[in-house]
């Protein structure tokens, strides 16, 4: 074994500057030569100098043995070179044949780098390329992804883009297509990830054959647009696909306006419909607002409250207000939502109780929603009393205006829709203003009403009506001269029965309805 102190001795020696040989015999450094030796293999290192495999102590913590071993291996790999030796065995006598997904981190990778370049120098006729190597060692997926990871890191980037680059040319001489790499990655199958999705792109962009393709014109194929713009979110939670995944979003926008896709449509396909939760907070919202903004330039779109009151309950709208008061980021966001959503039930005729109610609003805050409401209530009765003078003064048809403030499209919410009470108004100032005017056009309310909806629908209408303490007044009303009109028409009180008399107490009014309808006229 004295071999062997002798060779460390021999290290220290080498590798010890000259300002420090002269060391004292009480120091606390323990000497290399006086360290226990034992039989244990784990603590041998084995070190390469020939063909033959020799033994030294494990000991790669002592200061020097790591420079040393290095010597010793450029020497013996200076030995294989003077031989000769195949590329191919020296891999394997390097233990790289044995370093696993790891190989690119094993520092004997660059040796051996280094190793066929100086062979190729030796021997230019029989050149060697290291990719056979590595193909024999790895499937073609494993080897991309590993040295897509080595790109990544300063001291192997070179070489691993070089032999990247020769994977890609061999791939291109097997006329794999970008579609076809996309599949065997499985880029279509879930959410597209590092480092498949960079490979992909590099391959697509400098290699592929045929006509050049984008990575979204490629994910275009694979999903739908409500997939893929999934796919896209996803993308950007993960830190090696963020950047990626919002300038995919970017033309995905693009191609959304340029379908003039609506912005109602865009915040769900953004996944903003899923929770009131943070909404304002949520980075899509954003996306979504600037998007809403672009559309308005290009096709007139309905308002962002419009869109929240939509797909959220006003419970709902309350919590993403409060929520996002909360947070300094959004409070300036939450207090726009709010005025708009106050504008909002304005326009309803919400009491302002029930937007206390709805709205949570802390003692602190009572004040302040009192007022902006109340000024927003004054407002829309200012705008509305101005629209009904001008109308007046074109006299303009109650019946156009019907249909210009779209209660023709009102199935559903007719009788609870407020621009209900504007019209009924108007009407009932026409029908003054328009008296003694022979040219004026004269409708009544059930007449416009006739015109527009079916006998079925608004048999609907008013049923629902009369079931909401807020609409009873009014759909009683209309059910009157509705039964008149039947009564006028010949309409049997079966017929007005079936389609009114939705319970007995009702038939029983109804019934009572229509023979005093039978009575006036029979009077008259």
């Amino acid at each position: 074994m004295r071999p062997y102190y002798i060779i460390l001795v021999g290290a220290v020696a080498l590798l010890t500057p000259a300002a420090s040989t002269s060391i004292e015999r009480d120091s606390k450094v323990t000497s290399v030569l006086a360290l226990p030796f034992h039989r244990d293999t784990n603590r041998f290192l084995r070190i390469h100098y020939d063909d033959d495999e020799e033994r030294a102590f494990g000991i790669k913590s002592i200061p020097g043995v790591d420079k040393f071993s290095s010597y010793l291996s450029k020497q013996k790999l200076a030995k294989y070179l003077k031989n000769d030796k195949d590329t191919d065995a020296v891999f394997a006598k390097l233990r790289l044949n044995t370093a696993g997904e790891k190989l690119f981190e094993n520092p004997k990778f660059l040796d051996w780098v280094k190793y066929v370049d100086d062979y190729n120098d030796k021997n230019p006729h029989k050149a060697k390329s290291m990719l056979p190597t590595l193909v024999n060692q790895y499937n073609d997926e494993t080897l991309s992804k590993m040295l897509e990871a080595a790109k990544q890191v300063e001291s192997t980037n070179s070489i691993a883009t070089r032999l990247q680059t020769e994977q890609m040319t061999m791939w291109k001489r097997a006329d794999i297509t970008a579609d076809k790499l996309f599949q065997i990655y499985r880029l279509h199958d879930g959410v597209p990830a590092y480092p498949a999705i960079n490979i992909w792109m590099r391959y697509a962009d400098e290699f592929a054959p045929g006509t050049k393709t984008t990575l979204f014109e490629t994910l275009q194929k694979h999903y739908s647009d409500n997939a893929l713009s999934q796919v896209v979110i996803a993308m950007m939670k993960v830190p090696s696909t963020e950047k990626l995944a919002v300038d995919l979003q970017k033309q995905q926008i693009r191609l959304w306006l340029d379908k003039l896709e609506s912005p109602e449509n865009v915040f769900k396909l953004l996944m903003l419909d899923k929770g009131a939760d943070n909404l304002l907070a949520n980075p899509q919202f954003k996306v979504w607002t600037g998007y809403a903004l672009e559309f308005q330039k290009h096709a007139k779109g309905t308002q962002m409250i419009d869109t929240l009151m939509k797909n959220y309950t006003p419970q709902n709208m309350a919590t993403v207000i409060n929520t996002a008061k909360k947070n300094p980021n959004t409070k300036r966001m939450a207090q726009y939502v709010q005025s708009e959503l106050l504008g909002k039930w304005a326009a309803e005729n919400k009491p302002l109780a029930d937007v206390l109610k709805l709205l949570g609003t802390s003692a602190d805050e009572v004040k302040l929603v009192k007022t902006l409401y109340t000024a927003k209530v004054e407002k829309i009765k200012e705008a509305q009393k101005q629209q009904i003078r001008v109308w007046l003064d074109k006299m303009v048809p109650p019946e156009n205006v019907f249909k210009i403030l779209k209660l023709d499209k009102e199935a559903d919410n007719l009788l609870t829709n407020p621009q209900l009470k504007v019209w009924i108004e108007y009407a009932s100032k026409f029908k003054d203003h328009a008296q003694g005017n022979p040219f004026a056009t004269q409708s009544n309310m059930i007449d416009t009403l006739m015109r527009n909806y079916n006998a079925k629908d608004l048999a609907t209408i008013i049923n629902t009506a009369k079931k909401n303490p807020n609409t009873k007044r009014v759909a009683e009303d209309i059910q009157d001269e509705l039964i008149g009109k039947w009564v006028l028409d010949g309409k049997p009180l079966t017929y007005v029965s079936k389609m009114l008399g939705t319970s007995k107490e009702e038939a029983v009014l109804v019934h009572k309805i229509y023979m005093a309808k039978i009575k006036k006229i029979l009077v008259d």
